[in-house]
């Protein structure tokens, strides 16, 4: 943890506006009480979080558990057959382990001004896995807090990622550009990614230009501009001069 908050306050003062984590703070491929320190220090330093897709399951990570609840016990882990983090993100993509885990530690209770970037995780099926996540807490929350001492949620798992998440959106991803009110537009940030394959070079204006043509002006501000200047604390002539 201290070489974590060592690097976050070099990347201050080296003048970048944020940092992209590959697993939690601790290390490790799920939350501890121990990264508060970290979050608690990004947000003294106005540093932006970022996470690609979603936190590191892989490798050596690969057998860490998905959760520590407070009353864990193993035969009854195994009797249930999942827990709540893993009923949650059970419906959704690889990124939903890495929403539910945070969600569930209740990160952004303590910390209600910490926000988090997902960059390329697709767009579209969010809004489905923020249906999904409500059902299954609303389903699962009573025994977890009875046996794996889960403490309940104030808010619904759908409203944390409408208050506390930010994501990415590449051409052609009409469907998200549809159910774009189901998240909010000014929490959608446009993506080109140069060179990876999936942007759209050498054809990036034409691209942008159709994929928003349904959308207002302001609302092609937001998405192209005015987002990611307000998500880095980044001024206008900053994002116009790269």
């Amino acid at each position: 943890m201290d070489d974590a908050i060592a690097e976050l306050e070099y990347c201050g003062s080296a003048g970048l506006k944020g940092v992209l984590l590959g697993a939690y703070p601790n290390g490790s491929a799920c939350p501890l009480p121990e990264d508060d320190r970290f979050w608690a220090a990004a947000l003294d330093m106005k540093m932006s979080i970022t996470i690609h897709v979603s936190m590191d399951r892989t490798g050596p990570r690969a057998s860490h558990p998905t959760f520590r609840y407070p009353n864990e016990d193993p035969e009854v882990l195994s009797k249930m057959g999942r827990g709540l983090v893993d009923w949650l993100a059970f419906h959704g993509m690889p990124p939903g382990m890495t929403f539910s885990q945070m969600i569930l530690s209740g990160v952004f209770d303590r910390f209600p001004a910490l926000r988090i970037f997902f960059a390329e995780t697709r767009l579209g099926w969010v809004p489905h896995w923020m249906e999904e996540a409500d059902f299954w807490y609303e389903r699962h929350r009573h025994w977890s807090e009875r046996y794996l001492g889960v403490k309940p949620l104030p808010r619904m798992p759908s409203d944390y990622v409408r208050e506390q998440f930010w994501f990415s959106v590449q051409a052609p991803e009409t469907v998200a550009l549809e159910l774009r009110h189901r998240i909010g537009l000014d929490h959608i940030i446009y993506a080109t990614d140069f060179p990876h394959i999936e942007c759209e070079w050498p054809n990036s204006v034409p691209a942008l230009e159709r994929f928003t043509a349904p959308l207002s002006d302001q609302e092609r501000r937001l998405l192209a501009a005015q987002n990611v200047i307000d998500f880095f604390g980044l001024s206008a002539e900053d994002y116009l001069t790269g």
